[in-house]
């Protein structure tokens, strides 16, 4: 058994039916494509659509509900400790600040500049990391 591993946040999945009749599943992560040959007979396209349909009844039964994201290395953070902000994107440290605004601000200029949006969290509080995604991806959405 082989095992691929691609990490990316916007996968593409295609299906197509060659010219020598192949039915091909196609997998675009992470700068790579995968192709998945399935067979040439009706018989092979049909148990490939009834499997993605079963998949996808999978994904929304068994792993959507009750999803909640978790922070991992690649995402965006604010921290409070000693009295001071802290940024950080994707494990590299962007600075130290007063404020959490100017902490917020910082991390949403980075994601910018590099055109890097990952999840991004507020550690610091009490009850785990508070997810800040949707206020830091407005804020640099609004940057130039």
């Amino acid at each position: 058994m082989a095992g691929l591993t691609l990490r990316d946040p916007q996968p593409v999945f295609a299906v197509e039916r060659r010219d020598d009749g192949a039915v091909v599943l196609s997998i675009e992560a992470a700068g790579s494509t995968v192709h998945l040959v399935v067979g040439r007979a009706y018989a092979d396209a049909s148990l490939l659509a009834q499997s993605l349909r079963h998949l996808a009844e999978d994904l929304s039964g068994d792993i959507l509900d009750g999803w909640a994201d978790v922070p991992d290395d690649h995402d965006g953070f604010i921290g409070f400790e000693h009295g001071h902000y802290h940024a950080k994107l994707a494990g590299s440290a962007l600075g130290i600040y007063a404020t959490r605004q100017e902490a917020e601000a910082d991390l949403a200029a980075a994601m910018a500049r590099l055109g890097l949006f990952p999840n991004a969290w507020y550690l610091g509080g009490y009850g785990g990391p508070v997810d800040i995604t949707d206020t830091i991806h407005a804020h640099a959405r609004r940057r130039p």
